[in-house]
């Protein structure tokens, strides 16, 4: 009977060992188990990294694979624009990786970007080129990459310039911004609406953005309505109605696209001021198209001032 406590003692022992074994190998299985999906996810990654052609460092080396299977959705969306989409999935992949990296935009951001890209008829390998300059405006100035591509977009369409000159571009939307009461994202949204006609009448792109910069900082204006005002008054100048012709003939001026070409936005209305002219209401709005307009072309005459 000595011994029966110690055998009991060791039996019981055995016995709770035993339950405590089983649970850390069942434990230990699903581990297992969760290690081979995993592993059998990584594989199924692998020759897809290697097909999209992704940089050593890459965005998508961070999402899982329902994530990664949104980017490729949304990359193969953007091929379809295309004549070939298989040849295009790579360059278009690598475009949006190298963007997301360089930003750390979602992938929906940097998918509709490229879209919206290759939808303006981009080229494939242009359309790269300035997503990546998107990129680096959109961080600069605080807006998506979306947003930024949209501006970038508007203003070389108009103005019929290649991705070479993205740079030139993105610097004079960003200096707009750090000049004016006005942001990139305000600036792409609506600066569409501007550049054909500032293009048709002679403007530059840079003179054009400067404008708009200068009306949101001296007449407190928001960015829309500022280039809703230079809009009337380029149409005004370079449309002349019967009755805005009338007002031109008394005042003696010249108010037509060939100054507006010659001497730009600001000789317009340069002129006024030197020959001490002040137009009636019913005058201003006959030569910028509204009184807005009108008040517009004035805000950048207060603002060179201001400068000078």
């Amino acid at each position: 009977m000595a011994q029966a406590v110690p055998i009991f003692v060791a039996i019981r022992a055995k016995d709770f060992a035993s339950k405590t074994f089983r649970i850390v190998a069942a434990s230990a299985r699903k581990f297992a188990a969760g290690l081979r999906r995993i592993g059998a996810g990584v594989r199924k990654l692998i020759p897809r990294f290697t097909a999209l052609r992704v940089a050593a460092v890459s965005a998508l080396a961070f999402l899982d694979i329902k994530t990664f299977a949104a980017f490729e959705k949304g990359i193969a969306a953007v091929a379809t624009l295309t004549d070939d989409a298989a040849a295009a999935f790579p360059t278009f992949a690598a475009a949006a990786d190298k963007a997301m990296l360089l930003t750390g935009a979602s992938i929906g951001d940097t998918t509709k970007a490229l879209f919206d890209l290759v939808s303006a008829q981009v080229a494939s390998v242009d359309s790269t080129d300035v997503l990546t300059q998107a990129g680096k405006l959109a961080v600069a100035g605080n807006a998506t990459v979306a947003a930024s591509t949209q501006g970038l977009v508007s203003i070389i369409k108009a103005y019929s310039l290649s991705a070479k000159d993205a740079e030139r571009v993105s610097d004079a939307l960003f200096q707009a911004q750090k000049l004016g009461i006005t942001t990139v994202g305000a600036l792409s949204s609506n600066i569409g609406k501007l550049s054909p006609i500032a293009r048709q009448a002679g403007i530059g792109f840079e003179e054009m953005l400067a404008a708009v910069s200068a009306l949101t900082a001296v007449t407190g204006l928001t960015t829309e309505e500022a280039i809703t005002a230079l809009r009337q008054a380029i149409s005004a100048a370079i449309r002349p109605t019967e009755e805005s012709a009338k007002v031109v003939a008394k005042l003696g001026i010249q108010w037509d696209a060939a100054k507006l070409k010659a001497d730009g936005l600001l000789g317009l209305i340069v002129q006024l001021s030197k020959k001490g002219i002040k137009p009636s209401v019913e005058e201003m709005a006959a030569l910028g198209g509204s009184v807005r307009g009108f008040v517009g072309l004035a805000g950048l005459a207060v603002d060179k001032a201001k400068s000078v």
